[in-house]
């Protein structure tokens, strides 16, 4: 009994290290998208122009691809 109580302790802590992980990356990520918003927005507008982006979904460009739906 001592050994199960003691890994069900351990797989909280683990639990409780991988969400820690996952709202610090999440934090990292929309600082990233803030920090180069414009850059972000500048490339999106780019690839509108050229037509690799369509609004709705996204057309691959060279051949092969398929066009993705949303």
């Amino acid at each position: 009994m001592a050994l199960r109580v003691a890994g069900s302790v351990q797989a909280r802590v683990a639990m409780a290290d991988v969400v820690e992980l996952l709202e610090a990356a999440e934090a990292k990520a929309y600082y990233g998208l803030a920090v180069n918003w414009a850059p972000l927005e500048a490339l999106v507008k780019a690839l509108l122009d050229r037509g690799v982006l369509q609004v709705g979904g996204v057309v691959c460009v060279g051949g092969g691809g398929r066009r993705g739906t949303r």
